[in-house]
C-alpha cells in the first residue's frame, strides 16, 4: 500500500503536482441509498425518509504501515414539498464519511430537486452543492522522511457540486447523474512553497430498478448500478426477494479490479423501518488470478420514513415503502 501511494504522489509531483483518482465509496445497499449519488432522488417517497449505512471492506486486509481497508459511513435524509397538483421539490441532506488507507474524505451536501408529474412517472432534476474536506491520515510515513517534496498530515477542503435526473413510476425508476462536476482540487501542503494537489474526480452514474409480483406473497426486486470516471467502470446487479412485506434476501454482484459477490438480509421491523445487512465476499481479480486474501466485506444499513401530517392526500406515483 505504502509503495502505490509513493507511486501516485511521485507521478503527480512530477505532472504539475496533481493527483486524480477515483474516490467514490461503495454501498452494496446502493437501492436504498439513491441521494447519496443522485440528488434528483430528493422528495421522491412521499415522506420524510433517513438512511444510515455503515460499510466496512476487506476486514482481513492490512497494510505495512497499519493502514487499513476502506471504511465508509453515510447518512441521509430527504422529504418531499408541494407546490400544486403537477409539481413539487425534493430537498435533502447527506453527510459522508470515508477512510481507505491514508486518504479520509468527509463532506456535507445539501439537496435540492424540481419534481414533474408526468402521465408514466414523475420526472425528477436535482442539484446538490456542498463542502468536501481531503485528508492524509497520521498513520502516513514517507519512505524518506526527509523529503521535503513529499506532504505530511494535511487536510483541505472543497466546494462540490452534482446534478442529476430520476424517473419514478410505480413498479420501476430509473436514474443518472454526475457527481463532483466542479473537479474540485484539495491542496496538501509538504514544505515551504511545495504542495501537492488532489483533484475530487468526476463521477458518472446510471441506475435502474423494477418491482415484480411473482405471488401475492413474494415480491422479485432487481436492480443496477454503473459507476465510471472514464477511467474505469464498476457495475453491481442486484436482485431482493422480499416475502410478505417483511422480510427479504438477495444476492449482489459487483464487478470491477475485484469482482465481488454479496449476500443480503433485510426485515422490517415494524412499519417503515427496514433494517439490512450484506457480506460480501471477494471472488476473484479482473484479470482471472485468484482473489487477495482481504478478507470479507460488512455493511449495515437502516431506513425509517414518516410523515409530519397524515391528512395529506397522497400522490398518484405513491408506492409500497417496502419498494424504494
Amino acid at each position: 500500500m505504502k509503495r502505490k501511494l509513493l507511486l501516485v504522489l511521485a507521478v503527480g509531483l512530477v505532472c504539475c503536482f496533481n493527483v486524480n483518482a477515483q474516490q467514490e465509496p461503495m454501498f452494496t445497499h446502493y437501492m436504498f441509498n439513491k441521494l447519496t449519488y443522485n440528488p434528483a432522488y430528493a422528495g421522491s417517497r412521499q415522506a420524510i425518509c433517513a438512511t444510515l449505512v455503515y460499510h466496512d471492506q476487506w476486514k482481513a486486509f492490512k497494510g505495512a504501515d497499519n493502514e487499513g481497508a476502506p471504511v465508509t459511513s453515510n447518512f441521509a435524509i430527504h422529504a418531499p414539498i408541494t407546490l400544486g397538483q403537477k409539481a413539487d421539490l425534493g430537498v435533502g441532506f447527506h453527510i459522508v464519511d470515508d477512510v481507505s488507507g491514508f486518504i479520509g474524505t468527509t463532506g456535507f451536501w445539501g439537496t435540492v430537486a424540481y419534481k414533474k408529474k408526468l402521465k408514466f412517472a414523475e420526472l425528477g432534476l436535482g442539484l446538490n452543492a456542498g463542502m468536501a474536506q481531503q485528508r492524509l491520515g497520521a498513520v502516513w510515513r514517507a519512505e524518506h522522511p526527509g523529503d521535503k517534496r513529499l506532504p505530511n498530515t494535511s487536510s483541505s477542503s472543497v466546494f462540490d457540486a452534482g446534478v442529476g435526473a430520476y424517473l419514478n413510476a410505480l413498479n420501476w425508476y430509473a436514474g443518472v447523474s454526475a457527481l463532483h462536476v466542479t473537479a474540485g482540487k484539495a491542496t496538501w501542503e509538504a514544505d515551504g512553497d511545495i504542495s501537492v494537489n488532489y483533484r475530487l474526480a468526476p463521477s458518472y452514474f446510471a441506475h435502474g430498478g423494477y418491482n415484480v409480483k411473482l405471488t401475492p406473497d413474494i415480491d422479485l426486486q432487481p436492480s443496477f448500478i454503473l459507476k465510471t470516471d472514464f477511467a474505469k467502470v464498476v457495475g453491481d446487479v442486484s436482485a431482493l426477494a422480499l416475502y410478505k412485506q417483511f422480510v427479504w434476501a438477495g444476492l449482489n454482484l459487483r464487478t470491477e479490479r475485484v469482482t465481488g459477490v454479496s449476500a443480503m438480509v433485510g426485515i422490517y421491523p415494524v412499519a417503515n423501518l427496514s433494517i439490512g445487512y450484506s457480506y460480501d465476499i471477494a471472488t476473484k481479480a479482473r484479470d482471472g488470478a485468484p482473489s487477495p486474501p482481504f478478507g470479507g466485506s460488512h455493511e449495515i444499513m437502516a431506513n425509517y420514513c414518516f410523515k409530519l401530517n397524515t391528512n395529506i392526500k397522497p400522490d398518484v406515483w405513491h408506492k409500497s415503502p417496502r419498494f424504494l
